[in-house]
Formats: C-alpha cells, structure tokens, sequence
C-alpha cells in the first residue's frame, strides 16, 4: 500500500486518513508511477464482490501482452515437464488443478525481456511473489534454512547432479 495522506477535517475537527486510490491516483508495478486510476483496467473479483482495479495501467499492460504474444512466437514448444519443478502435464490433470488452462506458462525476464522457459502457475507465482529475481529467491532460501548456507549449498550439490 502506497503511503496514505493526513487529512485535517475543518468541520469535525479530526484527522482524516486518505488512500491515493481515494484521492483517484493509483501506483503501476510496472512503471512504479502515480497515476489517475481511470488508467488502470479492471476486473470483477469474486472473492471481494467488487471491481479490482488492475496491478500495472493499461499501458504497461498492453506492452506486456505485445511482449508475451511475441515471445510466444519465438519460444521453444512447450515441453511435457515444467521447466522449474519438473511436474508433468499429466501431474497437473491428476491433481485437478484447473488454473494450468491446460499446460505450461510463458516465463521471461522483466528486465532483459528475454524467454526463461515454460513453467507451471505455482512456479510462476512463487518466482513472482520473491520479486522475480535471485536475491529474492536466496532470501527465502536463508529463511528456510534458518541463515545455514551449509544446507543451501548441500541442496544445490544434489540439484546440479
């Protein structure tokens, strides 16, 4: 949440607390700027019961799908196996999980904008959620660890292997 605003009441006398959102600017991910919400898209979200506004503006939004759709063009075909955990396809219609729209997703590089290869929704999520970068991934791998780099470098020998 982007930093709210004081607000002073002059009629009431108290401190009002204002969200960008209330004052119609809303920050892009994307382009980490301020904007006027009505540059965000949105989308119905059954879990609040209300719209919910977009992540990233419609700008960002439209050169990230140009950039998907041309990836996609020059990608490797999907393989059967997902590129980071190596789950299957079939795995995935096993456990039922419907979200995997029937196979693999797309992942790249935000900064060099380059194909990284197709992995499952769980693998891309969780890649995202650490901030889509190593220092994020090795930060939760110290978590885990509990600060053991031993076991960390244990984990990778039998990885590489």
């Amino acid at each position: 949440m982007r930093d709210k605003e004081l607000q002073l009441n002059i009629f009431t006398g108290e401190i009002d607390v204002i969200s960008p959102t209330e004052k119609g600017v809303k920050y892009c991910n994307t382009c980490k700027k301020d904007l006027p919400v009505e540059k965000f898209g949105y989308w119905w979200s059954a879990s609040y019961g209300k719209e919910k506004r977009n992540g990233s503006c419609k700008e960002c939004m439209r050169e990230s799908n140009a950039l998907i759709k041309k990836l996609k063009f020059s990608a490797p075909p999907k393989p059967d196996e997902c590129s980071c955990c190596g789950i299957t396809v079939n795995e995935l219609k096993r456990r039922g999980d419907n979200r995997e729209y029937g196979g693999f997703q797309l992942d790249h590089d935000h900064e060099t904008k380059k194909f990284r290869g197709w992995i499952c929704h769980l693998c891309n999520q969780g890649i995202g959620k650490l901030g889509d970068n190593l220092e994020g991934l090795c930060k939760a791998a110290l978590y885990l660890s509990e600060n053991n780099v031993n076991v960390i470098v244990e984990i990778l020998n039998k990885l590489k292997k």
